[in-house]
């Protein structure tokens, strides 16, 4: 992945929501992407608070007409939350509440 939008969302507070993939993801809140390093700025997993210098990736394609088998960038130390056709789920949505 190319890091200059992560960059741009991280600079001003702004969350990553990618779809193409058919799988799901979050990452913890992270504060640094140099090349395929990142940094996790806090490993809370329920309450995220987005604030300039902080983003969190999620990529929520569950609702296709198929689900990946695997999807490699799970074994990331950035992700939490994954779903795949390997972990048995049948289908998916991204739901999120704005404070």
């Amino acid at each position: 992945v190319k890091t200059v939008p992560y960059e741009l969302c991280r600079d001003i507070g702004a969350m990553v929501l990618t779809g193409h993939s058919h799988v799901y993801s979050r990452s913890y809140l992270l504060d640094q992407f140099v090349g395929d390093t990142v940094r996790i700025v806090d490993k809370n997993t329920s309450d995220i608070l987005l604030r300039p210098g902080v983003t969190f990736q999620i990529t929520s394609g569950l609702g296709g007409s198929y689900i990946d088998k695997s999807w490699q960038p799970h074994t990331l130390p950035q992700f939490i939350k994954k779903a795949c056709k390997a972990d048995s789920v049948t289908w998916g949505a991204f739901f999120c509440k704005y404070n």
